[in-house]
């Protein structure tokens, strides 16, 4: 079965309403736009003016490359359409606007999140991103007419040179600094949603000029050229060549080649090149993730270089991590780490049902403290059959059996299984907690003895692993090292059926949901 969730400033919403026919549908609109970049002429969330947005639900087409343009503030689209109940919409959005023109068959028919592919034509001066949100209405008590957010991942790399004259006597000049051979010409390949999923297939291949630098005197450092836009590649095969000259007693140009370089997705990379005096050319590849929501390109991958005589170098590629060992201090038997936060609040380096970090522990609906088989409304503890005869923590009598509120909004002890389970302080963090949890933290999307989830390290650099341990629906684990869903303590009063949690995936390192309680989520105790 599908998994409900929202995701706040992210991308994805479902509204825990109920019924009411006489409810004002409104009409389909955007906000929010966000993206962030360090590179030259890219596109910023101040810069973005425009986009083009795709959008389909269960009965059709809704959006077919509809124009949406900033207008006093706020995104106003060409095509005015409105919400319907019951309903699931799929939007997909490119940035600038007319740059895609032909998704060819969409959707497909089965509607899923993808979309046909499409042929891209780069001539390296354009940024391209691209943004995927799901909002889900219910036959439920009020619409969700909040505008949909999207947050815009970029599809291509960015490359940029850099050349220091590190000789011992003499000027250069370099010149002619290309990328041979590269894509110039793409069909994308739109699996799903996820970019991660996407794949560039080639079908033409040109030349990228990056320019010439000046006189570069001994010591100094020159950029040969701005930012241009490539094509990610799967394998290791773009080639650098340029020429350069120095003013020494044997002085003659040379032409330099560097072989087999990758370029991801997303990534930015400042290529620095060194003449030096000897015959050496080393490339060290340095990659890090994205730690915010807001996707920005990659830190920029330093590439060093030394060239002096040969005319056909190539380098290897050397990754490294190197991680210190956060402080970690013992609770009742259950180890925690002070992560240097405002409120003091100090977060466990294991899930309840787990004895490392890495491993998945258990899974439990919200205020129950016990492990069980199967995961729905009828087999939840506190409401009979369904989600409107709640029987505690209830703060609306539509939802209550037989009208039933107690305007409990955070549950006790007894119903805390990190209290119950561990027992001393530990017990389960607030909505509130989490929420300092991700704001203050950098989140970084990873992989821990095998195990994909997040690194999150605290205003003091100490840093805890958070796995993606997926949910429990009706008897299946969904997920597994996918997504990771995390219950607070908090209830959502607005439809008290749901409760607050941390939601993240490799895309979206940090979000918050509410979901309805009957799902099984991991738990991540707090201590004092």
């Amino acid at each position: 079965m599908k998994k409900l969730f929202l995701l706040l400033l992210l991308a994805l919403f479902v509204a825990c309403q109920r019924d009411d026919s006489s409810a004002e549908l409104g009409r389909i609109s955007f906000n929010n736009q966000e993206v962030i970049t360090r590179g030259d002429n890219t596109i910023t969330t101040a810069n973005l003016a425009n986009f083009d947005v795709w959008g389909h639900n269960n009965e059709g087409i809704v959006f077919s490359g509809t124009s949406v343009v900033k207008q006093n503030g706020a995104w106003v689209s060409a095509e005015e359409k409105m919400w319907e109940h019951s309903t699931t919409y799929h939007f997909h959005a490119f940035a600038p606007s007319g740059l895609i023109s032909d998704i060819g068959d969409y959707p497909n028919v089965e509607r899923t999140r993808g979309l046909s592919n499409f042929v891209y034509t780069n001539e390296g001066s354009q940024d391209l991103i691209y943004a995927y949100a799901e909002r889900t209405q219910g036959s439920l008590l009020q619409i969700n007419n909040e505008p949909v957010q999207l947050v815009f991942d970029h599809l291509l790399s960015c490359v940029k040179f850099t050349f220091k004259n590190n000789l011992t006597e003499g000027n250069i000049t370099i010149s002619d600094v290309q990328i041979t051979e590269a894509t110039k010409s793409a069909e994308l390949n739109c699996v799903d949603a996820s970019v991660a999923n996407w794949t560039w297939e080639e079908i033409s291949t040109g030349v990228y000029d990056f320019g010439s630098t000046g006189v570069i005197e001994q010591g100094e450092s020159v950029t040969a050229s701005n930012v241009q836009f490539l094509f990610p590649t799967e394998e290791s095969n773009y080639n650098v060549t340029f020429n350069f000259t120095y003013e020494s007693e044997t002085a003659e140009a040379k032409k330099a080649i560097i072989s087999d370089i990758t370029f991801e997705m997303g990534k930015s990379y400042k290529i620095n090149l060194i003449v030096n005096d000897k015959n050496v050319v080393t490339e060290e590849f340095k990659i890090e993730f994205f730690l915010t929501e807001v996707k920005e390109w990659g830190d920029d991958i330093e590439v060093d270089g030394t060239i002096v005589d040969s005319e056909n170098n190539k380098g290897e590629n050397n990754e490294g991590n190197d991680e210190e060992d956060d402080e970690t201090v013992s609770e009742n038997g259950h180890e925690y780490v002070d992560l240097g936060l405002p409120s003091g609040i100090k977060w466990a380096t294991c899930n309840v049902g787990a004895t490392a970090p890495e491993e998945y522990g258990d899974y439990f609906a919200w205020a129950e403290t016990e492990v069980k088989e199967y995961y729905d409304w009828s087999m939840y503890k506190y409401c009979v059959d369904d989600y409107d005869n709640l029987t505690k923590y209830c703060t609306d009598s539509e939802y209550g059996k037989d009208g039933f509120v107690d305007d409990k909004t955070v549950f006790g002890i007894e119903d805390d299984v990190a209290a119950v389970n561990w027992g001393g302080a530990w017990r389960m963090p607030t909505k509130v907690e989490q929420d300092e949890l991700r704001n203050n933290c950098d989140w970084t999307w990873t992989t821990q003895n095998g195990v994909n989830g997040c690194k999150v390290t605290g205003p003091n650099g100490n840093s805890i692993f958070i796995p993606a341990a997926g949910y429990m629906e009706d008897d299946e684990l969904y997920d597994v090292n996918e997504t990771g869903s995390y219950w607070s303590s908090s209830l959502y009063t607005n439809s008290p059926e749901c409760a607050y949690s941390v939601y993240f995936e490799s895309r979206r390192p940090k979000g918050w949901s509410y979901d309805e309680r009957y799902y099984g989520y991991s738990v991540r105790p707090v201590c004092p």
